[in-house]
């Protein structure tokens, strides 16, 4: 099986895995079980990280390598600003 991993397939997986973190973090008690806190509470700076500079890195490869609607890119990117409003309004 030939995988090939690119910086438009890291970028969208890593805007999916802090959607879904974001998403985690909002809805549930994450200190109600010790273990869960743990793993927030370490994760957290890096997921603020991601936060900020997943779309930025999305934004600027799309437009360097003048990908279209169906890039990669413009998907992490849409996922990105879809998770900041999520966080934003909740």
């Amino acid at each position: 099986m030939n995988l090939i991993i690119t910086k438009g397939r890291v970028l969208l997986f890593s805007s999916l895995l802090a959607a879904f973190y974001w998403f985690i973090a909002m809805n549930l008690n994450v200190y109600e079980y010790a273990i869960i806190g743990v793993i927030y509470e370490l994760l957290w700076i890096f997921m603020l990280g991601s936060f900020i500079l997943i779309p930025i890195f999305s934004i600027y490869f799309w437009i360097k390598e003048k990908a279209g609607w169906w890039s990669s890119y413009f998907y992490a990117t849409l996922i990105s600003i879809g998770t900041f409003l999520y966080v934003y309004y909740y």
